[in-house]
């Protein structure tokens, strides 16, 4: 399975810390969903949350890859990768939709939480989000396949937030606060593949 890499995993000791990745390059357009959304808010007059979106495309380096040093007869590329489903619980529109432009910006999927400011999906939403921003009516603790949780609040509700988290079954949910950690919604990934393979398919011995 993916493995996870030194730069970012670092992070998590680290108070808002920005990795230092190899060198590599990253896509130059935006997530297409991402866009979408932007030009959305644009057209609603969200101005905030358009620029919002904005400045997540040009933080977020969703699609990093770099080939990492190895030994003769081994190719090992790096690269950050979305995490999966986030769980999106605001207060205000403009924080949710905050909440939705980072989610987005890291190729992940936003799932909405009641009781949300935004009950249900917008008339005119864009269909290209419908995989990628959902509603829910699910207690948290019962929310499927959730890989991190963004929260905005008072300190009490973020508390609750946390104690909901925990009475889940399966794997930690990491819990994130305003300013959103882009880095840590991405996930990190290594492929390792063996470029002397017997019969010259490299493909066969390709270790992810």
């Amino acid at each position: 399975g993916p493995k996870a890499g030194g730069p970012l995993y670092l992070t998590r000791f680290a108070c808002r810390a920005a990795p230092a990745l190899p060198t590599g390059e990253r896509p130059a357009e935006p997530d297409p969903a991402l866009a979408s959304f932007a030009q959305w808010a644009a057209a609603q007059g969200l101005a905030a949350t358009a620029r919002a979106a904005l400045d997540a495309a040009k933080s977020s380096r969703l699609g990093f890859t770099a080939e990492l040093p190895g030994p003769v007869g081994e190719r090992n590329v790096y690269r950050l990768a979305p995490r999966g489903r986030v769980a999106c619980s605001a207060t205000s529109v403009e924080a949710l939709w905050q909440q939705v432009a980072a989610v987005l910006a890291t190729g992940n999927t936003a799932v909405i939480l009641a009781p949300s400011p935004v009950a249900t999906r917008p008339a005119g939403f864009p269909a290209a989000l419908a995989a990628r921003v959902e509603w829910t009516d699910q207690p948290l603790d019962h929310v499927p396949d959730l890989a991190a949780m963004l929260a905005e609040g008072a300190a009490d509700r973020i508390a609750e937030c946390t104690c909901q988290l925990a009475k889940r079954e399966g794997a930690i949910v990491n819990l994130h606060t305003p300013d959103y950690p882009l880095d840590l919604l991405l996930e990190e990934v290594t492929l390792s593949i063996n470029t002397t393979a017997a019969g010259g398919n490299a493909s066969l011995m390709a270790i992810a």
